[in-house]
This record gives structure tokens, C-alpha cells and sequence, in this order.
């Protein structure tokens, strides 16, 4: 970013040292847009890595709840879960706070001592206690 934010000084500089219609003035008007661009696309890719590695991790994190049957005390607050199917599965002492289990089919799960505060399950209804 610092080198868009020099290639931009510059391009100003030779834009306002040039006289109308000037070689200077359009080639600093030139390296400023160019400069413009850069940074959008620069703000692009940044945002596309984001998104990326969001989802590279949420497919890990599904990946390890799908293939382990022990996750004890494991932190899933606030994750999205509805439609999953975990049955069997050991959730003892996991923070589950916040979690949206819509669907969910967790048959068999062992729940005890989770924190299911805030959690939502089948159409927005709330968990009381575990």
C-alpha cells in the first residue's frame, strides 16, 4: 500500500507541475489512474483472501466435528450448524453459546454441562439448560 500511496504523490505532483495539455500533465495523470486501480484491485484480492481463508476454516472446523466422536469441551460459540447430523457425538462441557443448531439432528449426543446460552434449535427456539 505504501507504494500505491507513492506512484499517487507522484502522479499529483507531475499532474499540478504540468501545464494544460503538457506531456508532464498527462503522464502524471496517467500514473495516477493507474494508481487508482492498483488499489482497487490491491482491496479486491485482500478482501477475496478474507473470504478464503474464512471458509478454508469453517471447512476444517466441519471436518473435525464430522470425523470425531469425542468433543469434549470443544468452543463452537456462535457457529451456524443448522441442518447438521452428528449423532452420537460427545459435546461434555462444550461452549455452545450462541450456536444456531435450526435442524440439527444431534441424536444420541451427550450434552452435559454445555453452554447452550443463547443458542437457538428447531424454528428460533431457545435451549434453557443442558
Amino acid at each position: 500500500m505504501a507504494i500505491l500511496a507513492l506512484l499517487l504523490a507522484v502522479g499529483v505532483a507531475m499532474t499540478l507541475a504540468g501545464t494544460s495539455g503538457s506531456v508532464l500533465r498527462e503522464l502524471g495523470l496517467a500514473v495516477v489512474g493507474g494508481g487508482v486501480v492498483g488499489g482497487a484491485i490491491v482491496v479486491v484480492e485482500a478482501m477475496l483472501v478474507a473470504a478464503t481463508s474464512e471458509r478454508e476454516s469453517r471447512a476444517a472446523l466441519m471436518q473435525q466435528i464430522s470425523t470425531t466422536l469425542e468433543l469434549t469441551g470443544i468452543d463452537l460459540r456462535g457457529q451456524r450448524f443448522a441442518g447438521i447430523y452428528l449423532p452420537s457425538r460427545t459435546l461434555v462441557a462444550a461452549n455452545l453459546r450462541g450456536i444456531v443448531l435450526d435442524d440439527a439432528q444431534l441424536y444420541f449426543s451427550n450434552l452435559r454441562h454445555a453452554d447452550l446460552s443463547n443458542a437457538s434449535g428447531p424454528r428460533g427456539s431457545k435451549f434453557l439448560r443442558a
